[in-house]
């Protein structure tokens, strides 16, 4: 409870009572509510509290120690002077707290994509405090700087009104709390930014993309995963026995190549910009860093003693289905291939010599085993 008595029109001081809560405040001539509760503002840390408590909702019941005048301060910014006639106060917050979403315009990307990411921060009414907005991404994604655009509506907010730190992996907006406190409630404060997927992002851990909302002493938060996935590339015979000495290249269903790089014996992972493709050598293989959707592989060359695949083979990774253990098996076969106009083809090649001379009849016996054999 304050006692007040006039002094000095600039000044205003406040005496507290012995070890009560109680303080004399001194004001200057023509020194107004709104100037009183702009210096308890300023110097409430060095106010003794009456009275705390949590709301429940928008409403909070606080108990103090008896009737008077009463300064209000909460964390969401708002501020008040309230008389009471007992030693009840209700007190009902017309500002809501901040929130912070965050959503990414890609369900799933591959390395070397490119990722868009949307944070809006919806306001909760005129504050005190300024507002940190806080951008984490793991080691997977790297920020690409120049891309961040802060928008309310259509208008793009002023370069004075914020400041902002960026990192390899993140960045920190800082809004001023001469900025917030202009902020009507349910105003959007719209951030975009692009990120690109690296080499480090892989299957057996999500990119993960975290940001926090920190205003006074409360933080909200929010995520978005984008998961990449890889598959297994298993070459065999008709006999499921794993063939070595084949070679791939990987394309989109576009037709479009991607091209991978080794990493380690048997693992494979998309290559990023500036990286030199090399061909897939199969066996039992695996190829990292892919986003959802249909790609083919196309044999360049075949096992010893096998036939090269003539079509390329198309397979899906859905990635609700095939993280980590998805598996695309290649059957090749040995044998001659027939010609399909009759002409010679990849087929059998017949040393001819003194066997010209046998005749028509030898010639069509070996046609005819020739259409026998395994294709």
């Amino acid at each position: 409870m304050c006692h007040s008595r006039e002094a000095n029109k600039t000044k205003l001081t406040l005496t507290k009572v012995g070890t009560t809560t109680k303080y004399v405040v001194t004001p200057g001539n023509d020194f107004d509510a709104k100037h009183f509760a702009d210096y308890l503002n300023t110097n409430k840390g060095t106010i003794s509290a009456d009275a705390t408590a949590t709301a429940a909702g928008k409403t909070v019941e606080l108990t103090v120690s008896e009737a008077g005048y009463y300064f209000v301060d909460s964390s969401l910014g708002a501020l008040c002077i309230l008389h009471t006639a007992t030693d009840t106060l209700t007190v009902e917050e017309k500002n809501a707290e901040p929130t912070i979403e965050k959503e990414a315009l890609q369900a799933t990307a591959g390395v070397g994509q490119t990722v868009n990411f949307t944070i809006t921060v919806t306001a909760g009414g005129a504050a005190d405090t300024s507002y940190i907005v806080k951008d984490t991404m793991t080691e997977g994604l790297d920020l690409v700087a120049d891309s961040v655009a802060i928008k309310v509506g259509d208008a793009v907010v002023a370069t004075s009104n914020y400041s902002i730190t960026t990192s390899a992996h993140g960045f920190e907006i800082s809004f001023n709390q001469t900025y917030t406190a202009t902020l009507a409630k349910g105003t959007e404060i719209v951030i975009t930014y692009n990120a690109i997927v690296n080499e480090k992002a892989i299957v057996t851990s999500d990119v993960t993309n975290n940001v926090e909302l920190k205003y006074g002493n409360t933080t909200t938060t929010d995520e978005v995963v984008i998961p990449n996935y890889d598959f297994e590339l298993v070459k065999t015979n008709k006999n499921e026995e794993i063939l070595t000495g084949a070679e791939f290249k990987l394309y989109t269903a576009a037709g479009v190549e991607i091209p991978v790089v080794l990493v380690q014996e048997g693992v494979y992972r998309v290559a990023k910009a500036g990286e030199t493709g090399v061909v897939i050598e199969a066996g039992n293989v695996r190829i990292n860093g892919l986003a959802s959707g249909t790609y083919a592989l196309e044999e360049t060359k075949a096992p010893e003693g096998y036939n090269q695949l003539v079509a390329r083979h198309e397979f899906t990774i859905d990635g609700a289905d095939l993280v980590g253990d998805s598996a695309v098996t290649v059957v090749n076969t040995t044998g001659a291939i027939l010609p399909s106009t009759g002409g010679m083809g990849t087929v059998l090649f017949l040393t001819i010599g003194s066997i010209m001379v046998i005749g028509f009849g030898v010639l069509l016996v070996t046609k005819l085993r020739l259409a026998k054999m395994s294709i």
